[in-house]
């Protein structure tokens, strides 16, 4: 009895492996990360973004969101932010894949960019492919199908500056996309931890925290 429960076990692991010896790697940059996979949400926790998911290869729906902090001086920032948008991802085949974009180096440029955001997919091979960016969820995706496979999700990682793509609102039609999970898991953000400490600072700590900046 022993011994097959115990080739059930190997045989259980060996599946797990296969299955993500055969996945392919998305990563994002913590300015734009993923809110949803095809039917899945991606869960952000309250001091990270979800900045790598384990993916089937395929096509898949990302509904993907910008938000970026610049400094204005020493003690003012402020946050710009698009509104959700979405994009369609080809995933050929397992590897590493990077959805990357050409950061603006101005606040004025990045609430231009705000407004219309786009993004482009660079491949395992190192070539980078525009991506076409949607205002609204395309109601299916085009014919081949997303594999079987489940979505996870790692560590954060930052995305490579790279081309942009026009916006548009003409979402594809076809047959209807595939459901699979993506789950996430929570990676400190070192802002919104900054941010956090701060409102937990009384006004000495955070006098004096102000002047050990000014002093560097």
């Amino acid at each position: 009895m022993n011994v097959k429960i115990f080739g059930l076990f190997i045989a259980l692991l060996a599946l797990h492996s296969f299955a993500y010896a055969n996945s392919a790697t998305v990563n994002f940059s913590t300015e734009l990360y993923p809110l949803q996979v095809n039917e899945q949400e991606v869960e952000h926790s309250l001091f990270s973004k979800v900045t790598e998911l384990e993916l089937a290869p395929g096509r898949h729906i990302l509904k993907l969101k910008y938000n970026d902090l610049y400094e204005l001086n020493y003690d003012e920032h402020e946050i710009i932010e698009s509104e959700p948008f979405w994009v369609i991802v080809e995933l050929m085949n397992e590897g590493d894949y990077q959805v990357v974009f050409q950061r603006p180096e101005t606040v004025d440029l990045a609430k231009q960019f705000a407004k219309h955001p786009s993004a482009a997919l660079q491949l395992p091979n190192g070539e980078t492919l525009a991506l076409k960016t949607l205002k609204y969820r395309p109601s299916a995706l085009p014919e081949r199908q997303v594999a079987k496979g489940k979505g996870t999700v790692k560590s954060v990682t930052a995305a490579a500056p790279l081309s942009s793509a026009p916006l548009s609102s003409t979402p594809p039609s076809s047959t209807p996309p595939s459901n699979k999970s993506a789950k996430g898991v929570s990676h400190p953000d070192a802002y919104s931890m900054l941010e956090f400490w701060w409102q937990q600072a009384n006004e000495a700590q955070r006098a004096a925290f102000l002047e050990r900046i000014k002093g560097q």
